[in-house]
């Protein structure tokens, strides 16, 4: 059962009052599914927007052991993600959305929220998630069971398994492991989120089958994010999706959310404290500000992390936390080479003035135009 009073206490008084009629309106119902129905036909129609029932009712965890969840909030790397989402299914288009994405900025957990959202009010709907490993399935399914046993009403649901909830208009959110004997159960899906791609051992052929079975109709979506894992191997065809939708060749939208765009990595300073990162900044400290107009709250910030979680490495921080795409690939695979200083010089690039193949076949050398 939901707790009222902590639902209650954290919504405005016209809201709080809204629920409270609710539930005071249909405290009679004997039936339990027709009750449940009743009230939560009656919830949407007072909470008629996503946004809005995400915002308020949807209760995600924290990190504080004397506040373990709190209501889910958006932040910008988030209000961006939505911005994209909601643009796509405003023209009547299929989603279809590769994320690169930094450490923890909460990407699947509002990718969560609304595949979760789409199971509750809508009839005969299937979302599908699959995880990279066993422990992350398990979590990202208890995330979306938290917001599910946080509302304040919820329609008749029929009972849910260990890793899948189903609801009594027929509409079902399950989630599996990548290479696991199950994936197959998330092959028929209206919405699907295949959550950190880059480590999957059976990347191609998990794409190949969630193409094939969602869709390409208007309110289908797909979603693939990931942190980078290199140019290649085991990551490389997450890097290979990214590039072709960078160059708008795939058809798939690209969304990059670099870590100084999350308005939460940042440590508050004074004046003086100011004053200490000035002096000490480091040759690519003031390369990032100059690209990147960071605050030296963000290089705190970015100092401790690197400090606290990335053993002191830069390399490290760069693939958990890229300020660029460039950067979270080429850092993931070991580069040779400066990549701030690759990056100053390819500002300087022009386009070329033919591109081709040099073949040898046998002798002469001959050159091949790829166009002809």
């Amino acid at each position: 059962m939901p707790d009222f009073d902590r639902i209650l206490s954290s919504l405005s008084e016209d809201d709080a009052a809204t629920i409270v009629e609710i539930q005071d309106g249909y405290a009679s119902v004997k039936d339990p599914v027709q009750k449940a129905q009743e009230e939560w036909d009656a919830f949407l129609h007072a909470f008629p927007d996503r946004d809005e029932r995400i915002a308020k009712f949807f209760w995600i965890k924290t990190k504080n052991p004397d506040n373990p969840i709190t209501q889910f909030r958006f932040n910008y790397p988030q209000r961006k993600m939505n911005e994209a989402i909601k643009a796509l299914r405003a023209k009547g288009k299929p989603v279809r959305l590769v994320l690169l994405k930094a450490r923890q900025f909460g990407g699947s957990t509002f990718l969560q929220a609304d595949g979760c959202d789409s199971v509750l009010t809508r009839q005969s709907f299937r979302a599908a998630v699959i995880a990279h490993k066993e422990a992350s399935t398990q979590e990202i399914f208890d995330m979306t069971n938290r917001f599910v046993k946080n509302l304040p009403f919820t329609p008749p649901m029929e009972t849910s398994a260990r890793d899948e909830i189903r609801t009594g208009h027929d509409s079902k959110y399950t989630t599996v492991t990548a290479g696991s004997d199950d994936t197959g159960r998330a092959t028929s899906a209206h919405w699907a989120h295949l959550s950190e791609f880059s480590r999957y051992p059976d990347a191609v052929d998990l794409m190949s089958g969630a193409l094939q079975t969602v869709g390409r109709y208007g309110g289908t979506s797909i979603f693939i994010e990931s942190t980078a894992n290199g140019m290649g191997g085991i990551g490389g065809p997450f890097y290979d999706l990214c590039t072709a939708a960078q160059k708008g060749e795939s058809g798939w939208t690209f969304l990059f959310i670099p870590w100084w765009q999350n308005e939460d990595y940042a440590i508050e300073l004074d004046d003086d404290g100011c004053l200490r990162v000035e002096e000490t900044l480091s040759d690519e400290e003031k390369w990032l500000c100059g690209n990147f107009k960071l605050s030296y709250n963000q290089i705190a910030w970015r100092r401790s992390t690197m400090k606290t979680e990335c053993f002191g490495n830069p390399q490290v921080f760069q693939v958990e936390y890229p300020a660029f795409p460039e950067e979270a690939f080429l850092h993931s695979g070991r580069p040779v080479f400066d990549l701030r200083r690759v990056m100053d010089l390819m500002k300087l690039t022009r386009e070329p003035i033919w591109r081709g193949q040099i073949v040898r076949r046998d002798k002469p050398v001959t050159v091949t135009d790829p166009d002809e």
